[in-house]
């Protein structure tokens, strides 16, 4: 499998599901790993506990919709480790409002979470990732930037602009030698969607998923992270500009 011996990593949102997994598995791949999140205690149990197995993990606590922690975490990766070899913007959040219900505050959280940082973090850490012989940034999309969906109208415009980022980014950072790639998850057991899995509804969502997805079952997190694993590593370096959907077969269904 792949090995990250002596790479820095930096994972948004890294305090549970896609995030939390991508973080673990860089750091059991041997990577020097920096996550960042708002929850705390998640952040500082998941450091704990990869510390204890003898893993390198650093949990930074963070909001990173504001650019002061978005300078203040790529100021620690520089002063910590002088460069940066892969970049994960994974963090992300969602409303479940019908567009009848939507505010415009809603609207502005998604973007600035789900949205800005692919830009502005990425913007940041590029004098880092010049530092790398083989640099990689992986964005964390979704489904719902190809089919949209009834009550996430934002999350998934959200994520429709993360689609045409990690394109205009390829092409941008390409002098470089600056991979961007996207991930675009499926239906996946994360907190975002515990509403339907753990929710009082899950048989319906559980039958609703074997109708739409053709695995007939919801994705593992950690079934994303081994694909943004794979664009970070040395065996894609011939893959930019590419979003690898990893849904089960939801968008050909």
């Amino acid at each position: 499998m792949f090995n990250f011996k002596d790479k820095v990593i930096l994972v948004t949102g890294s305090s549970s599901g896609i995030g939390r997994s991508t973080a673990e598995l860089f750091a059991r791949l041997n990577g020097k790993v920096i996550g960042i999140d708002l929850n705390d205690e998640w952040g500082r149990e998941l450091e704990n506990s990869l510390k204890k197995e003898g893993y390198e993990f650093t949990h930074f606590n963070g909001d990173i919709s504001k650019i002061e922690d978005m300078k203040k975490i790529i100021e620690y990766t520089d002063k910590n480790y002088g460069k940066l070899d892969v970049l994960v913007n994974n963090a992300g959040i969602a409303e479940w409002k019908y567009f009848e219900e939507l505010t415009i505050e809603d609207c502005e959280k998604i973007i600035r979470i789900n949205l800005f940082p692919a830009i502005f973090l990425t913007k940041l850490a590029l004098p880092l990732l010049k530092k790398s012989s083989n640099a990689s940034v992986v964005n964390v999309s979704s489904v719902t930037a190809e089919r949209g969906e009834d009550n996430l109208l934002c999350y998934a415009a959200s994520k429709g602009g993360i689609n045409a980022i990690t394109i205009s980014l390829a092409r941008v950072l390409a002098k470089y030698n600056i991979r961007v790639n996207a991930v675009i998850p499926g239906p996946i057991d994360t907190p975002i969607n515990w509403v339907r899995i753990k929710g009082p509804d899950k048989e319906k969502w559980n039958e609703w998923i074997k109708q739409v997805v053709l695995l007939g079952r919801w994705g593992k997190p950690e079934e994303v992270a081994t694909v943004i694993a794979f664009l970070a590593s040395d065996l894609a370096t011939f893959i930019t500009g590419s979003l690898a959907a990893v849904d089960g077969g939801y968008l050909i269904r």
